[in-house]
């Protein structure tokens, strides 16, 4: 009897979900990783794009007749009557396509791993195993939706075969043991309820995926499936190039795997990461594990810091609950690195050319041994609306880091100065990044517009900084909010735009007036940032003497929202204040500090030195 087979949704043609998508080539890679927990709502493509990962990988050989789908070359991996026919040579192989198990919520405990075979036992008196959802699933994957809602006992059973790549089932007389090796994949909205830490664990990675903020890529995301559902071949043969890609890395990843090494230095920098933030011996595994796998899908026999940072990111997400502490402690530890590396020589596991390492490339000089010294400041004037210095000084670099290019890398400059006995900078302390090209990020402008700001010409100040920051936002092409804060609540004066002339009358507007709701500007900026899929960079400027509370209590509502504007944007604080107002109360400090934001001090004569006042938490 014919039998059509369906045509699943391109992997590579799901809109956008690139962490969910590495998450899942990793674990294609080495199913040791353990799966992938997707956190998030429903309707984003998660069911799609799992059952789509079986398209990427190839048929297997499998044990006709077995069950369990033995491998037929890997006795090491057979079921006991697979064993039986391997010694005696009668193994019969045929190919088959890798399986998916969609495990329902309601599924038992006996239908998951297995029980008595009721037939067999009637008919032939036999006690017999009558497999399970774990026996269909090896060789495959599983896919379990709001695995928060399935029963504790059945997580249980499920993790522990993923862990241990076996099912051993011990029910009504029966006693197996059999293969169970599978990609564990689990989808959880964590507003119906979340899973047990322990169970949350025993996940070797996580994303959370959400709801796409961009109309252009909901119409894109449309117009797809559109044309999928009209004729499914075509639109499959359209993205076959790309799908053999991504199939041909993943089984040369396999093959290159076992020879991935990670330097000592790498290890270190995770087991420092895992024990700051308390993450457990099985994520320190994992990360690992995930390094390795990154590094040979990239074709590399060697583990680079961009690879660890991208896996310790997969790695934590679930097991730490402060995504902002998780940020901040990674990169202070590749700050650390980075020193070390300096001290080590070029042999560390810095690798030069990735983007954390600080490349030391030379610029074209005139070939004289001439001493330079870099000022990294930025006197805003605003009446000419342009800032004193350009360039590598801009304060808003990291921005224009998102255009291909190499660029200034002020902390590995000054590393190097340190490290050579220097207390000026010269010319060969100079040290440069290499930055690939990436999608515009969303940036959003506060500015605080109360009374306080009146002292010292603040308003003036501030609104100097907020319109050199638009001569930047222009050329790098940035969507820009822009909101005011005053009185008792946040302002959204103008939407998410590319028109900066807009943006610039408004400013032009900005009067202080009323107290200082610093709390209800970082809920906005939190709203704001929670539109988008991508991470955003917020700015603000202000003093910091925040006087409104959301609820009752100031200091715990500036921290509370700093903490979530932290998981969601890249906060840039300007401290407004000047000379011997710094050692006023401010909560700017807290602010920084529970967001793993960088505060940004003027100096007395209210310009920007970044190198006496810049501050990352």
């Amino acid at each position: 009897m014919f039998v059509m087979e369906k045509v699943l949704f391109p992997f590579s043609a799901v809109v956008d979900e690139d962490d969910l998508k590495m998450a899942l080539i990793l674990n294609a890679i080495d199913q040791r990783i353990g799966g992938v927990l997707i956190m998030g709502p429903k309707g984003v493509a998660k069911s799609t794009i799992a059952r789509s990962l079986t398209d990427l990988l190839p048929d297997i050989d499998v044990v006709k007749d077995c069950p369990f789908k033995c491998d037929p070359h890997d006795p090491s991996s057979m079921c006991d009557e697979c064993i039986k026919k391997y010694r005696d040579g009668t193994i019969v192989s045929e190919k088959r396509k890798i399986p998916f198990v969609n495990m329902p919520v309601t599924a038992t405990l006996d239908r998951v791993v297995g029980s008595l075979d009721i037939k067999r036992a009637i008919d032939e008196g036999l006690r017999a195993l009558q497999p399970g959802l774990l026996a269909e699933a090896n060789r495959g994957i599983i896919y379990i939706d709001e695995v928060n809602l399935l029963d504790d006992s059945v997580v249980d059973s499920i993790l522990d075969s993923a862990a241990s790549g076996i099912n051993v089932v011990e029910r009504e007389g029966v006693s197996v043991t059999h293969p169970a090796r599978f990609i564990l994949i689990g989808t959880m909205n964590p507003e119906e309820g979340d899973l047990r830490p322990q169970l949350k664990d025993r996940f070797g990675l996580s994303v959370t995926a959400v709801q796409p903020s961009d109309p252009e890529e909901l119409i894109e995301i449309s117009n797809r499936v559109e044309e999928f559902d009209r004729d499914p071949e075509a639109f499959r043969r359209k993205y076959e190039k790309i799908q053999n890609e991504i199939r041909n890395r993943i089984m040369r990843a396999r093959s290159l795997l076992p020879s991935v090494v990670i330097d000592e230095d790498l290890k270190r920098f995770i087991a420092e990461v895992v024990i700051k933030l308390q993450a457990g011996n099985r994520a320190m595994i994992t990360a690992v594990k995930a390094s390795k796998a990154i590094a040979a899908f990239n074709g590399r026999d060697r583990v680079n810091i961009d690879d660890v940072k991208e896996a310790l990111n997969l790695v934590l997400k679930h097991r730490v609950k402060d995504s902002a502490m998780i940020r901040g402690t990674i990169e202070k530890e590749s700050r650390d690195l980075s020193t070390r590396s300096v001290e080590a020589g070029p042999h560390s596991g810095y690798e030069e050319g990735s983007e954390s390492s600080g490349r030391r490339d030379m610029k074209a000089g005139n070939g004289k041994d001439e001493e330079k010294d870099v000022e990294v400041s930025a006197a805003f004037d605003e009446e000419s609306n342009r800032s004193g210095r350009t360039g590598n000084a801009d304060i808003f670099r990291i921005l224009d880091q998102n255009r291909p290019g190499d660029h200034f890398d002020y902390r590995a400059s000054l590393v190097n100065m340190i490290m050579n006995g220097r207390r000026r900078m010269k010319y060969e302390d100079l040290a440069f990044v290499s930055s690939r090209s990436r999608a515009s990020i969303p940036v959003i402008l506060a500015v605080d517009a109360s009374r306080s700001m009146e002292t010292m010409h603040r308003i003036a100040l501030a609104r100097g900084i907020a319109r050199s920051f638009l001569h930047s936002a222009y050329r790098m092409r940035v969507k820009l909010s822009y909101i005011t804060f005053y009185g008792t609540e946040s302002h959204l004066m103008v939407e998410p735009t590319r028109n900066l002339d807009l943006i610039d009358r408004e400013i032009s507007r900005t009067v202080p007036q009323g107290k200082t709701p610093i709390p209800a500007a970082l809920k906005m900026m939190y709203d704001i940032s929670s539109r988008y899929r991508q991470r955003t960079v917020s700015i603000m400027i202000t003093d910091g003497r925040a006087n409104v509370p959301l609820g009752n209590d100031v200091t715990h509502d500036v921290r509370e929202w700093s903490a979530k504007l932290g998981t969601r944007s890249d906060l840039f604080l300007i401290s407004s204040t000047m000379g011997s107002e710094r050692f006023m109360p401010s909560y700017n400090e807290d602010i920084c500090r529970y967001s793993g934001g960088q505060l940004i001090e003027m100096d007395g004569n209210g310009h920007i030195a970044l190198y006496s006042g810049y501050r990352r938490y």
